[in-house]
């Protein structure tokens, strides 16, 4: 399964021709920023050692007092341009080491500043920008906001973000059929859906690749070319919309002057798993510019009968510097999927052999995902002073995708993507210690194209089923104000209105075509109170909502109606509070508390049609979430840091009623008011030990468990699944179960020596048999999709720096 080169290279050619024409804009938009700058900038670069001379890497530098900052490369080396000549602190930390301030004079030009580390057990907080796009530490933002930092990722894989995300709290992600198809929820967001996310705004740098309809596949993000992943649990529709009910999660690229030189990395395990990465990067005109480019190629036979998958990727990140206060950054990314579907298993299918695939439809009728998507785009952030130094900053991304889908239909899609923003960051008072800082911005987002739908024969396209034009446009603003009312107690409030729309033409039966626009103001206010130097409490109300995806509105349940026009956004009220504290120096500590109030939760069920099951959905009455988040990192030694999070999930359908078939096979309206929400377990741990016994040598060890799952409306713990086959007299029985708890060990080691490393990762060590995935509500009794078995996996990297590793 392996993409045809002469179609990648047409893909590739294509994608290069939108760059040049990208590029040729940003060039024209940058010209003219020089000017407008004064010239009497400093920067400032060094590297930072410990106390045997050698590198430490991915330590983070950064200027308190301007929020700015940078991380070291495998060098150590590291820089920071276009300050304010003068007087300041520098701040250099990294786990493992005391952390050092230095005070340094900035003159015209460049300063070098050079700082040795002494190793001892400290305290990181990494700088996050999800949570205000903002750059800020985690101790000042007013959300419950969780960070999977560079040594969490160069322990993993880098094949999933489910790998990184196992100790975060709040959080699941799992991989349900290959590496590439990842679910991911956040306090319970989209646990209706079988295919992507839902309920998450996903980004890159902070453009979101999430679609205006709320649908995320995670194809286009690359770990190996990560720095960090930042995550904001809770609602944040205030800053990124209805696709944020649930939260946000942020993709940090590696830039090219933290990651200098030429890196190749090779993995082998079993499953017939492979990736090959590699990646060069290096800086310009004295580090005012810097290119950054990867490309990798995975492929895996899977863990389960027909699950083969093969991925490409490329990324590109430049970014360059022409005046102080100025940086544009031109970004690209590439995806190839071709990956086949194996089908959620029944019960007695999964006792049987868990790791079988369902014969029919997925195999007779070659389900499988071939997408290939791109991105190419520019960010401009601008200084300026009007009285008072005022940030800007825009974007605009141009993108597409196409799409060969074999499913119940055979799905097949040819989309453009146009999305664009800006924002203002003005403060007022004393410029060095502004008391309020007024936020304004703006997003739009378009996704346009084909939508066909063919009858499935074999995997092949058989009768043209449907045939429609989409466009869904997007359009939101915001407002936020931040008041420092006393140096420990601040004050936000923010504002968004969103106005989503979805057009839909049916070229073959105009009748059908629809418009539905659903409109959402989107208010917040927080209260954060700072406790010592290291320790907050925050208390929080927010409003949150979430839009149905095209697909979800693709099909009704209604047999006389061809799209279900009855389907609403979820819309939530959300109260907060919690606390972060560092103590010792040693603890960390993140404690959340939250419930939210939510109207018209999206919950799917399946009927029978012509072409076999359907899921079909609508909105639930109303429910209330309530949860307990609870993280912590112990630093315990030089050597050894202990991470561990509990997460309390009590959801409820207060008002619910929906229809079930009946042993008789007759559809009855069923009160399920007072249950639990399927799909979500009531109790999540997970903890990891981190080792670094030796110079070079890092390992982990890391457990999660999770308590038991129901799979349907009901809670049933056993039960049976009624339905009539479509044209059948007959009633099917497939008898369930609710998903029992389930725990799982996984280790893994690095060695980096002279610019080779060497890794070892060993998933699920136990080998436990475990339903990694639920698809909830399954109206034929398919709810399983198994988890994979032992995984092992060994690798190699190699290292080039350039002279001097600068």
């Amino acid at each position: 399964m392996h993409p045809a080169p002469a179609g990648l290279l047409m893909h590739v050619g294509y994608v290069m021709s939108v760059r040049r024409a990208v590029l040729l804009a940003w060039l024209a938009a940058v010209a003219p920023l020089g000017p407008l700058q004064s010239q009497q900038s400093a920067s400032l670069r060094g590297r930072v050692t410990d106390g045997a001379g050698q590198p430490v890497a991915d330590a983070q530098v950064s200027i308190p007092a301007t929020g700015r900052a940078a991380t070291t490369d495998a060098a150590g080396a590291w820089r920071l341009g276009d300050l304010a000549p003068g007087v300041t602190e520098v701040l250099v930390r990294r786990i493992g080491y005391s952390p050092a301030v230095r005070r340094v004079t900035l003159g015209a030009g460049e300063t070098v500043l050079d700082v040795v580390l002494a190793r001892q057990a400290t305290t990181l907080e990494p700088v996050v920008t999800t949570a205000t796009r903002d750059a800020a530490s985690i101790t000042d933002i007013p959300a419950a906001v969780s960070v999977a930092d560079s040594f969490v990722i160069k322990q993993s894989r880098t094949a999933g973000l489910h790998e990184v995300l196992r100790t975060v709290p709040g959080v699941q992600a799992t991989s349900r059929f290959g590496l590439d198809d990842v679910n991911l929820s956040i306090r319970g967001s989209g646990i209706r859906t079988t295919f992507g996310v839902r309920g998450v705004a996903v980004l890159v740098d902070g453009v979101p690749i999430t679609e205006p309809d709320g649908l995320t596949r995670l194809d286009l993000i690359e770990l190996a070319s990560a720095r960090q992943v930042e995550v904001v649990r809770g609602p944040a529709s205030t800053l990124y919309g209805g696709t944020a009910a649930g939260g946000a999660i942020n993709v940090i690229t590696r830039s090219g002057v933290e990651s200098k030189g030429v890196t190749a990395r090779l993995q082998r395990g079993d499953y017939g798993f492979e990736k090959y990465d590699a990646s060069v990067a290096t800086g310009f005109d004295r580090d005012r510019g810097a290119v950054y480019l990867s490309g990798t190629w995975t492929d895996q036979d899977g863990f389960r009968a027909f699950n083969g998958n093969s991925m490409t990727r490329f990324t590109l990140r430049s970014e360059y510097r022409p005046a102080a206060r100025t940086r544009v950054t031109l970004e690209g990314n590439t995806s190839s999927l071709d990956m086949n579907i194996p089908g959620a298993l029944t019960q007695a299918e999964f006792d049987t052999d868990p790791f079988q695939a369902v014969q029919t439809p997925n195999v007779v009728n070659q389900y499988a995902r071939r997408d290939s998507r791109w991105r190419l785009g520019t960010r401009l952030e601008q200084g300026f002073t009007l009285g008072a130094p005022i940030d800007a900053s825009a974007y605009f991304f141009y993108g597409g995708r196409t799409l060969d889908h074999p499913i119940f239909q055979v799905v097949v899609q040819d989309l453009a993507r146009v999305q664009g923003g800006g924002r203002v960051r003005i403060p007022f008072g004393n410029p060095a210690d502004p008391r309020l800082r007024l936020t304004l911005g703006a997003d739009y987002d378009r996704l346009s194209g084909d939508d066909l739908r063919y009858q499935n024969v074999q995997g092949e396209r058989g009768r043209l089923l449907q045939d429609n034009d989409q466009v869904l446009p997007t359009f939101g603003t915001y407002g936020q104000a931040e008041l420092a009312v006393t140096s420990r107690l601040s004050l936000t409030g923010g504002l968004r209105y969103d106005r989503v729309e979805y057009d839909i033409t049916d070229n073959l039966v105009a009748s059908r075509s629809f418009v539905n626009v659903f409109d959402q103001w989107s208010p917040k206010g927080t209260a954060a109170y700072r406790v010592g130097k290291a320790s907050s409490v925050y208390a929080s109300v927010s409003r949150g909502f979430e839009v149905p995806t095209s697909g979800e509105f693709a099909f009704s349940p209604d047999p006389d109606e061809a799209y279900n026009r009855d389907l609403r956004p979820k819309t939530l009220w959300n109260y907060e509070v919690g606390l972060k504290s560092v103590l010792g120096d040693r603890v960390a500590l993140d404690v959340a508390l939250y419930q939210a109030d939510i109207e018209g939760e999206l919950l799917g069920r399946t009927i029978q049609t012509p072409t076999g099951p359907r899921a079909v959905f609508e909105n639930a009455g109303t429910s209330r979430n309530r949860g307990v988040e609870l993280g912590a990192t112990v630093l315990a030694t030089p050597w050894l840091d202990v991470v561990g999070a509990y997460t309390f999930s009590d959801f409820v359908l207060t008002d619910f009623q929906a229809l079930s078939v009946n042993s008789a096979g007759q559809s009855v309206l069923t009160d399920y008011s007072g249950n639990r929400l399927p799909g979500v377990p009531r109790h999540r741990v997970s903890g990891e030990l981190r080792l670094r016994p030796l110079r070079g040598l890092s390992a982990s060890l890391a457990g999660e468990w999770q308590g038991l799952t129901y799979v349907d409306n009901g809670n049933r713990v056993e039960g049976t699944v009624y339905f009539r086959p479509f044209g059948s007299p007959n009633v099917a029985a497939v008898p369930f179960r609710a998903v029992a708890d389930w725990a799982l060990l996984h280790a893994s080691a690095r060695y980096e020596i002279n610019g080779a490393g060497f890794f070892l990762a060993v998933e699920n060590l136990l080998d436990a048999r475990y339903s990694a995935n639920i698809t909830v509500n399954d109206g034929t009794g398919r709810f399983y999709n198994t988890g994979a078995g032992r995984y092992i996996s060994a690798g190699v990297s190699l290292s080039a720096l350039p002279h001097g590793g600068r």
